[in-house]
């Protein structure tokens, strides 16, 4: 993270801090395979709608850097909170922490944010 805000910083200072620069120094890149306990697995991205209406969860599927696009920058996908912070990214590689502890952590600050008003 330090090395994307020190490019940040040198686009800023040269006047070519453009959209895409800017996305290209906080995103990181997403590597279509995983290696885990020694096998290699193809990563998938999972969207999750929570429809209100239908009070269901709809599931949606596509493989990493599908047709040639580059699934860091294109779903902003900036890594997990680390350390002792609340977790609080709607995006994350490990669907549990979403479950657990980011929906849980949203539904807190949202519930203290409605009773100041």
């Amino acid at each position: 993270m330090i090395e994307a805000i020190r490019r940040i910083g040198e686009y800023a200072i040269e006047g070519d801090l453009t959209e895409d620069a800017y996305l290209n120094g906080i995103c990181l890149n997403i590597p279509v395979t995983r290696i885990n306990k020694g096998r290699s697995f193809e990563q998938t991205i999972v969207f999750l709608n929570f429809n209100t209406k239908t009070k269901k969860i709809e599931l949606d599927f596509e493989k990493v850097n599908a047709g040639g696009k580059e699934s860091g920058t294109e779903y902003l996908w900036v890594g997990n909170n680390i350390g002792p912070k609340d977790q609080m990214f709607l995006t994350t590689d490990s669907p549990i922490y979403l479950f657990t502890k980011t929906l849980p952590n949203l539904l807190k600050k949202a519930h203290k944010t409605s009773n100041r008003i």
